[in-house]
């Protein structure tokens, strides 16, 4: 499960690899220490599952809402007010969670998205290699995980057949997944749809290669159907019909072209070629990433033509198993946040102070 999978319901959150074992709580399940976890966007739906086993597995009571219809009836459960608010990139968190006066642990792993002015969290939560001086926040506030987010639940995935059949490839096509830039983005910059029309054309040049585009919602795929009409029409092109398991759709790519996000270091984290058309600012993840020859920056139409390696990738039986420890590096800090608010009762007015960032992309 990826960005490309449509988050329908809580329920739906949980059902990535082992899952909680009910999500309505009982009696006494309420009078535990409480934890309220938002699904502010599709890819938050496999990242925290693990993230919720452990803490129940801790005895942790996790009360968890997902952004439908501006979270009233989430937020009306939510009358009992919980111990601490964690989220990765909510702002509609952030702010319920200040007036509440409820701590909260905020997440996000691109330093250059849109500031808000006026709230910040009590504790920023981020991968290691994003330099604090680019957080704009008190040191002491800022925590750091080893790894990358997808760190967290890529490990949990499990390789289902072939879809290529079922997308009407063959095992000889170089099937490459695609998806355009995100143009609805504060950070969007034009030169991302140069870069990423540029790198459709060179594909779509290889009778060889097959291309899957996955676009992010459907204004997005009214688009690509138009501007790619003939690709589409000779079968160079497809676009699945619904929704699909990205993480199984990755792995079964020779190679992915995406403009920026979750699936280049979806693609990063399970070993699967993966070329980046993002022209915004490039965050410290993806330089992370670059720098060790997990992700290609394209950064001009020759880049395209000379970076790009149209070859089939020798698929391994499974991915590369990980340590672990950006799962458990997160647990302990949550854990650590309840713990200190045992202790300090009045951290609770920390909830939400004035001035700070927002990490989120």
């Amino acid at each position: 499960m990826s960005s490309d999978i449509k988050l329908e319901s809580a329920a739906q959150a949980l059902a990535v690899g082992p899952a909680p074992e009910k999500l309505e709580r009982s009696g006494a399940a309420a009078a535990k220490e409480k934890i309220w976890i938002d699904l502010d966007n599709s890819p938050h739906v496999p990242f925290f599952a693990p993230i919720i086993e452990e803490l129940e597995k801790r005895g942790y009571s996790v009360a968890l809402t997902a952004r439908d219809c501006y979270q009233v009836r989430e937020l009306a459960d939510l009358f009992q007010k919980p111990d601490l608010a964690v989220s990765n990139g909510s702002r509609s968190q952030l702010i319920v969670s200040t007036f509440l006066g409820v701590p909260c642990l905020f997440m996000g792993d691109y330093e250059f998205a849109t500031n808000w002015a006026f709230i910040r969290p009590t504790r920023l939560l981020c991968p290691e290699v994003i330099p604090n001086a680019a957080l704009r926040l008190d040191p002491h506030r800022i925590l750091k995980y080893p790894g990358i987010k997808e760190d967290v639940y890529v490990p949990r995935f499990v390789p289902e057949p072939s879809n290529r059949l079922q997308l009407g490839l063959h095992e000889n096509d170089i099937m490459v997944t695609i998806r355009p830039p995100a143009s609805e983005a504060h950070y969007h910059n034009p030169q991302s749809d140069k870069l990423f029309d540029a790198a459709v054309k060179f594909l779509s040049e290889s009778r060889d290669v097959k291309l899957v585009a996955l676009p992010r919602n459907e204004k997005q795929a009214i688009e690509l159907k138009k501007r790619w009409r003939d690709l589409l029409l000779s079968g160079s092109m497809r676009i699945p019909n619904g929704v699909v398991n990205g993480l199984n759709l990755i792995w079964h790519s020779d190679l992915v072209l995406s403009a920026g996000g979750t699936m280049n270091r979806e693609a990063a984290a399970l070993g699967v070629p993966v070329y980046s058309a993002f022209r915004g600012k490039i965050g410290a993840v993806d330089r992370y990433l670059a720098q060790r020859g997990r992700l290609v920056l394209l950064e001009s139409v020759e880049d395209v033509q000379t970076k790009i390696r149209l070859v089939r990738r020798n698929r391994p039986p499974q991915p590369q198993n990980s340590d672990g420890i950006a799962l458990s590096s997160i647990v302990e800090h949550i854990v650590a946040m309840m713990k200190a608010k045992r202790l300090l009762p009045s951290i609770g007015k920390m909830g939400a102070e004035l001035g700070g960032p927002q990490l989120a992309k």
